[in-house]
């Protein structure tokens, strides 16, 4: 993982041409994947207040969370020690609220301790040619997931679009719906993400409204952008 500044003081960190996290001073909120999977963590039952992390980058979805969430705690797993070494700084202060375990995500999972209220997705590797999910979202994987959230918990999920990406995701809707009564899909306004959330009890879009107050005037638009649809 390398970082890259660019011309907004915004700094990317790129493996082999993705950007997989990003950090900016003053702004949270991207108009990118990172906001809609941060969105998706709220459509659960209840605030979230411990949340599994399997993906950590640099920490861009941990701080938008910690921002509206203060008293959360994150478990975050990652492979990448360059991830584990920068999330932390990018944190600050609310690093305190972060614990990282560097290891293969879905190795780790047997020994995960639980339960949590939101379980997070977000393993992507690096290809010759593109990012590519090293473990397909299946039904299996799908309710190993589940088994690890409290009762009104869920479970989110990043996916790709574009070419390449189209069975992947399809078997993920499949799966999701297969494992999860309610479920809902969410799309940032740039960029090419579409995340899925799926639980026992999912509360509306509309409860993201409640959010905006939370982001600077520069950012609600992006907030107000986010769509969310029901699973088909």
């Amino acid at each position: 993982m390398q970082a890259t500044p660019t011309r907004s003081r915004r700094r990317n960190w790129n493996v082999r041409g993705a950007v997989m996290s990003t950090w900016h001073p003053t702004r949270l909120l991207t108009g990118y994947g990172w906001d809609a999977i941060t969105a998706a963590c709220l459509l659960g039952s209840q605030p979230p207040r411990n949340i599994l992390m399997l993906g950590l980058g640099g920490g861009t979805v941990a701080r938008q969370l910690l921002h509206l969430l203060p008293e959360l705690h994150i478990t975050a797993v990652d492979l990448d020690p360059r991830a584990l070494q920068e999330a932390p700084r990018n944190l600050g202060s609310a690093a305190k609220h972060l614990t990282v375990i560097e290891a293969d995500a879905y190795q780790w999972l047997p020994s995960a301790p639980g339960p949590f209220d939101v379980v997070i997705d977000d393993i992507y590797a690096s290809g010759p040619e593109d990012v590519y999910r090293p473990r397909p979202m299946d039904r299996s994987l799908a309710s190993q997931l589940r088994a690890l959230t409290t009762p009104g918990g869920i479970v989110v999920a990043n996916f790709v679009l574009g070419q390449g990406h189209r069975q992947p995701l399809s078997l993920a809707r499949s799966a999701f719906r297969a494992t999860f009564q309610k479920n809902r899909a969410l799309k940032p306004p740039r960029g090419c993400n579409t995340i899925l959330a799926g639980g026992d009890t999912l509360q509306p879009p509309s409860s993201l409204r409640a959010w905006r107050d939370h982001w600077g005037p520069r950012e609600r638009n992006l907030w107000d952008q986010l769509r969310t649809a029901s699973l088909r």
